[in-house]
């Protein structure tokens, strides 16, 4: 289902979860305001959820970790809060998770390292704190982490150096993170990883030639 031409402000009704066979549920650059229904969690055939740049606000439904075959949610450009919730690590199917642009809190959930088959996951842009997890090393198929421009702070976990297929590591912006270490180095420079650590600008961004 891809919702254009919606009048401005208009809200999703929790009578969506009556849509129990939907695969696919889209509604970006629509302008939609509220929150996002909680009832969503009903639609369990879903593989793709698409919000990209409304104005939903309020917390992401922990429903949605009852979406098991989802494969790509997209919440970036919204005006979403709170912290990410412990049951989006259920999504054991998912590819993609984007959550950037939000105004989101709270912590990394540990939980996310069960995300076995996570490619992408983009939180850029939110006021996140805490540390990244050590766990995250067994997201094994991540290609690209970016977590600019949040509160995060401590130093970037080694168990990073696990993911042989990331490719772009993005940590900029983070001013209370410990700028990256030997380990780290000598593994951006041996993976040929596209790295922005939270170091000044001169000293950000390493690649192999």
């Amino acid at each position: 289902m891809w919702l254009t031409n919606l009048p401005q402000h208009a809200t999703i009704s929790s009578q969506i979860g009556r849509f129990e066979n939907l695969s696919e549920l889209t509604i970006k650059h629509a302008g939609c305001t509220g929150q996002i229904p909680r009832e969503i969690g009903l639609l369990t055939q879903l593989t793709l959820i698409d919000f990209i740049q409304n104005q939903f606000h309020g917390d992401i439904p922990a429903e949605l970790g009852n979406l098991r075959l989802l494969k790509y949610l997209y919440l970036s450009r919204n005006c979403l809060t709170g912290s990410i919730p412990v049951a989006l690590g259920k999504l054991v199917n998912l590819k993609v998770l984007k959550l950037d642009e939000n105004q989101l809190t709270g912590t990394i959930p540990a939980e996310l390292s069960q995300l076995v088959k996570l490619q992408k996951f983009v939180l850029q842009s939110n006021q996140v704190t805490g540390g990244i997890p050590s766990e995250l090393g067994f997201l094994t198929k991540l290609t690209h982490l970016s977590v600019i421009e949040n509160r995060l702070s401590g130093s970037i976990p080694h168990t990073l150096t696990n993911l042989r297929e990331l490719k772009n590591l993005f940590l900029s912006g983070n001013s209370d993170m410990i700028p990256a270490d030997s380990v780290i180095r000598d593994w951006v420079e041996t993976q040929s990883v596209v790295f922005a650590g939270p170091e000044s600008s001169s000293d950000m961004f390493w690649r192999r030639s």
